[in-house]
């Protein structure tokens, strides 16, 4: 990868660098709704086990669940590659989530798709569904890039940014 020298311009470093913050906390937050989720479930079906169906714990109380809609984005936002709906049903069921209290879950999520789509939260092609937001994966793959190559007084080329780019959406 070639380098050029960095122009000393603060403000733009500053907003590269909150860029960066902001979608490396955005996969924080996806990463915990789904933890979220997984805890709440994992939480519902230990009561039930211990013979306590309408136990709620204090935290359980406190804790808003995790609307259903919002999980299915958070999937398909984690998700490297596009997902169908049977692939959002298998990173639901990896997680715990209960989807026995729907009668026919392919359904609801296909439902769940169709209004993130509609609202333009995430992209339809050939059935298959993908975050809207493509500049979100660009910042992470950008920190990513400033993360391994540290010094403050490099800049990537367009070349070497565009390389990183295709790298990105090949990792999960």
């Amino acid at each position: 990868m070639a380098w050029e020298p960095l122009p000393e311009d603060p403000y733009k470093l500053a907003l590269e660098k909150a860029e960066s913050d902001l979608a490396n906390a955005i996969q924080e937050r996806d990463k915990w709704t789904l933890e979220l989720v997984r805890l709440e479930h994992l939480t519902q079906a230990l009561s039930v086990m211990i013979g306590k169906s309408n136990y709620r714990g204090f935290l359980a109380k406190v804790s808003q669940e995790v609307g259903f809609q919002e999980v299915v984005l958070t999937c398909v936002r984690q998700s490297p590659e596009p997902m169908t709906a049977v692939d959002v049903r298998d990173s639901l069921t990896s997680i715990g989530y209960d989807l026995s209290k729907f009668k026919n879950p392919l359904a609801v999520i296909h439902g769940a798709l169709k209004r993130l789509a509609a609202a333009k939260q995430i992209e339809e092609t050939n059935g298959a569904y993908k975050s809207a937001h493509e500049q979100l994966r660009n910042i992470r793959a950008l920190g990513e890039l400033m993360k391994s190559h540290p010094p403050a007084d490099v800049r990537p080329t367009k070349e070497a940014l565009r390389d990183a780019l295709v790298n990105a959406g090949k990792k999960k």
